[in-house]
């Protein structure tokens, strides 16, 4: 089981940490060209899906949490996305976990929640 950690660059003056409903999240990010689907890792990322995989099952295995960002897709919609840590994110919805805590700005907070909302 995995227990999250903040990311080395986390500063309470800038960030949040909170927890997500991965449900509701998938559905936001899938609008992203970025998204990983359920358990369909792109080729060149495979391994890397597969670490993540078999370290999630790992008793006392420590991961940082994924970084998350509000941003435009280029024409004009919010979508969101990862700065860091889609495959860590992937590898535990994959595995049927219903929320993970995650890093996000502090001034974007808002608009996320907005978002995962609808």
């Amino acid at each position: 089981m995995t227990t999250w950690i903040e990311p080395d660059n986390y500063d309470p003056e800038i960030h949040i940490i909170v927890e997500i409903d991965i449900e509701k999240f998938d559905k936001q990010w899938k609008k992203n060209p970025f998204y990983v689907p359920s358990n369909q890792a792109a080729p060149t990322n495979l391994l890397k899906y597969s670490i993540w995989q078999e370290r999630h099952d790992k008793k006392g295995y420590k991961a940082e949490m994924s970084t998350v960002a509000v941003g435009d897709d280029g024409s004009g919609n919010q979508v969101v996305g990862f700065i860091d840590g889609r495959h860590r994110y992937a590898t535990y919805r994959d595995k049927g976990k219903k929320t993970i805590p995650i890093m996000i700005t502090i001034k974007t907070l808002a608009t996320f929640q907005k978002m995962l909302k609808s």
